[in-house]
């Protein structure tokens, strides 16, 4: 399992397993669900991930999301908004070399302001001292060139053996 917790210059990033504890606090995580997974956020993602606004479908979003990966919370540290969340999926590990896929989005609001790249690369930070090699890997629908434009700020590159007409998939190996 990975180390998840970690902090960067703007923001704290967390497990969300404390919030689905307490009723009050997953209660709240509901909430900045439906302000933050709006179709625009969505649109570039797979059917497996998008969900509408109801109470009762987050809430199986949030299940469905907890049992297959970790997931994490990104806060603003000044204020603890939800700024958005992280998705780290650990493949089945068949050689040396660990593999997860990541999958992250930001709240509209948080667009433009560099959030994405910098928790990136404060996640590559944080894991570059993993005792077994790691590789993330990220697939972006080749239309959302903001996504593409994050990951290679953040030093992946295109695996074009992985990537096929409609995604490219980014990898960065350390």
């Amino acid at each position: 399992m990975l180390k998840s917790d970690f902090e960067t210059e703007r923001t704290s990033v967390t497990s969300w397993k404390s919030a689905l504890a307490d009723e009050t606090l997953r209660n709240e995580l509901v909430d900045d669900c439906k302000r933050i997974l709006t179709p625009k956020v969505l649109r570039h993602l797979p059917d497996s991930l998008n969900v509408s606004a109801r109470s009762e479908d987050i809430n199986q979003w949030i299940d469905a999301r907890d049992a297959e990966s970790t997931v994490l919370t990104i806060k603003e540290k000044t204020t603890s908004k939800m700024l958005g969340f992280m998705i780290l999926a650990e493949l089945p590990q068949h050689d040396p070399l660990q593999t997860v896929h990541l999958g992250y989005f930001f709240a509209e609001e948080s667009w433009g302001k560099g959030y994405a790249t910098e928790v990136l690369s404060g996640l590559i930070a944080h894991l570059t001292p993993q005792e077994t090699p790691v590789q993330l890997m990220g697939g972006v629908e080749k239309s959302n060139l903001a996504s593409a434009k994050v990951l290679l700020n953040a030093g992946f590159v295109i695996d074009p053996e992985k990537s096929d007409k409609i995604t490219d998939m980014f990898v960065y190996e350390f």
